[in-house]
C-alpha cells in the first residue's frame, strides 16, 4: 500500500472581568492582564490534561503538545495516557509501527520525541536551521552522567556520516550496530569517530535525524532500528525553514503561552540571543500581556479564548521526565492544583519543557 503524509499547516494576580472582550480592552486602552487561574486552565486545556481526547485524535494531541519526550517509550505512552482516553502501550506502538501516524526521532534539544507523522516535515525543516548555527566544528557528548566527555566533529565529517546513513538506509531498516558498521565502511572517519559510532551512543546520528534522513523503526527484541522517513511514511510535503519555524512558533505560543522568547529558546534548545530573532517571524501575530507582573506574549487570536475558558476542575498528572506542561502556581499555594514541575520561589513562574 502506498503511504503518504501531508503536512498540517495549523500545525499573575490581577484579573480583568471575562466579559471584557479584546476589542473593549483596546478601546479602553487597558493593559491585558492574565491571572494564574486563567493561564493554568488554558495550558491544561491546550495540553489535553483538563479533558482527555479520543483515541483517534492521538496524533493531534502529540502535535498540540509540541511533541512528547520519548527517551523511554513507556514514559511517552504514560504521558499520552494522561491526555488520551482509554489507550494502552500497544495502541502507541501500533500508531508508530502499524498505522504510521506517529514517529520517534531526535528533535528539539537533541532529545528523543514522539511527533505526529504529519508534523515531521515541519520539525525537520525547522531543525535544519540548527545546523547553520554551528561553526566549522560541532560539539557532542559520549557517555551518560557527570563523567561523560565532550568531543568535536567537523561539519565535513558530520556531512559524511549523514550521507552514509541516507545510503545505508535506502530500502533497509537497520539496527544501531548494523547502521554503525555501514557508516564506518562507507566513510573515512577518524578512529575516534568510528569508535563512538560503534559504541552504541546516538550523538553522531542526531544530525541525520535533523536533516530528515533517519527516524526510529520497529525494535527487534531489545535492539532499536532505524529507517528513512521518506520510505517509511511515503511522500511528504516540503516546507521552507522559515515557514516551518513560523508554524512551530505559533504552536508553541498557542500551547504554552503566555511565554517569552527565552521560554522558546529553552524548549527549542538554543540560546536566548539566537531565539529572539526567531520570535520576530510571528511578531505581528503576538500580543503583549501582563502575567505575574511580568511582560509575556501570546497569540492575539487566543486572548479572548483565554478570558472565556472554563476553569479546570481536575487534572491528570504527567510522569516525571515526560512532563511537557507546567505549573505557574507557587508551592505555597496549597489551595490550587499542580501539574508539571514543582514551582520555585521565583517571582515569576516560567514554563519548563522536558
Amino acid at each position: 500500500m502506498e503511504k503518504s503524509c501531508t503536512c498540517d499547516w495549523r500545525f499573575a494576580e490581577d484579573h480583568l472581568p471575562r466579559e471584557n472582550s479584546k476589542t473593549d480592552r483596546d478601546l479602553l486602552g487597558a493593559m491585558i492582564k492574565l491571572s494564574r487561574a486563567q493561564v493554568n486552565s488554558w495550558r491544561l486545556s491546550k495540553n489535553h490534561l483538563a479533558e482527555r481526547a479520543l483515541k483517534r485524535d492521538m496524533p493531534r494531541v502529540v502535535s498540540d503538545a509540541c511533541g512528547l519526550q520519548a527517551q523511554v517509550l513507556s514514559g511517552a505512552a504514560l504521558s499520552l495516557s494522561a491526555r488520551v482516553d482509554n489507550i494502552t502501550m500497544q495502541d502507541v506502538e501500533d500508531a508508530l509501527w502499524k498505522h504510521w501516524t506517529l514517529v520517534k526521532t531526535w528533535a528539539m534539544r537533541g532529545t528523543l520525541h514522539l511527533l505526529s507523522s504529519y508534523s515531521l516535515p515541519t520539525y525537520v525543516a525547522a531543525l535544519k536551521t540548527r545546523h547553520d548555527l554551528h561553526g566549522e566544528k560541532i560539539s557532542y557528548r559520549i557517555g551518560p552522567g557527570p563523567e561523560d566527555k565532550k568531543y568535536e566533529i567537523t561539519k565535513a565529517e558530520q556531512e559524511q556520516i549523514t550521507k552514509a546513513i541516507d545510503n545505508a538506509l535506502d530500502q533497509h531498516t537497520l539496527t544501531r550496530e548494523e547502521l554503525a558498521h555501514e557508516i564506518v565502511k562507507g566513510t573515512k572517519l577518524r578512529p575516534i569517530l568510528q569508535s563512538h559510532l560503534l559504541s552504541g551512543f546516538g550523538s553522531l546520528l542526531q544530525q541525520a535525524a535533523h536533516q530528515g534522513s533517519l527516524i526510529f523503526g520497529p525494535s527487534q527484541g531489545a535492539k532499536v532500528t532505524f529507517t528513512r522517513p521518506d520510505q517509511w511514511l511515503g511522500r511528504q510535503d516540503q516546507l521552507s525553514s522559515e515557514q516551518a519555524l513560523r508554524t512551530l512558533l505559533r504552536q508553541f505560543y498557542s500551547t504554552y503561552g503566555p511565554a517569552t522568547f527565552e521560554d522558546f529558546a529553552h524548549w527549542w534548545g538554543v540560546s536566548a540571543p539566537e531565539a529572539k530573532p526567531l520570535e520576530q517571524l510571528i511578531a505581528g501575530e503576538l500580543e503583549q500581556v501582563e502575567f505575574d507582573h511580568q511582560p509575556s506574549k501570546i497569540l492575539s487570536h487566543d486572548v479572548d479564548q483565554i478570558y472565556s475558558i472554563d476553569e479546570a476542575q481536575s487534572i491528570r498528572l504527567v510522569p516525571a521526565g515526560t512532563r511537557t506542561s507546567c505549573s505557574t502556581i507557587p508551592e505555597s499555594s496549597s489551595s490550587h492544583k499542580h501539574t508539571g514541575p514543582e514551582s520555585s520561589d521565583k517571582s515569576r513562574e516560567t514554563p519548563r519543557y522536558y
